[in-house]
C-alpha cells in the first residue's frame, strides 16, 4: 500500500498576523517507507507530531489530535486496536505485536 500526501497546508493565525508554515505540499511515501521529520526549532515538527490517521485497507477511517483519537476513538478498528493494548504500555513494539497477531504484515528496519 502506498501512502500519499495531497496538498497539505497549515497556517497559523494570531490577532496581529497570519504565518503559512505549509503550503500546497504533496508527497508520495514507497511502500514500507519509515517518515521522520526533521527541521529548526519553530517549523512545525511538534505540531504536525500531535495529529494521527488511523489507516484501514489503504482508507482514512479516523482523523485528529492523538489525545483525542486514543481518549475517544470513534471508528471500530481504531477502537480494537486500543482495546488489544493496555494504554499505560502503548509503544511502537507493542503496536507491531499486534498488527503482526491480527495479520498485518510489519517491516521494522
Amino acid at each position: 500500500m502506498q501512502l500519499k500526501l495531497e496538498h497539505l497546508n497549515k497556517t497559523y493565525t494570531t490577532k496581529r498576523a497570519s504565518v503559512t508554515a505549509v503550503k500546497d505540499i504533496s508527497l508520495d511515501f514507497p511502500d514500507n517507507a519509515i517518515i521522520g521529520i526533521i527541521g529548526k526549532s519553530g517549523a512545525v515538527k511538534s505540531s504536525a507530531c500531535q495529529y494521527v490517521a488511523v489507516i484501514d485497507k489503504g482508507c482514512v477511517v479516523e482523523t485528529g489530535a492523538v489525545s483525542d483519537v486514543f481518549r475517544s476513538p470513534k471508528h471500530e478498528i481504531t477502537r480494537e486496536f486500543l482495546s488489544n493494548i493496555r494504554r499505560s504500555e502503548i509503544s511502537v513494539e507493542s503496536a507491531i505485536a499486534y498488527l503482526q497477531d491480527n495479520g498485518y504484515e510489519v517491516s521494522k528496519r
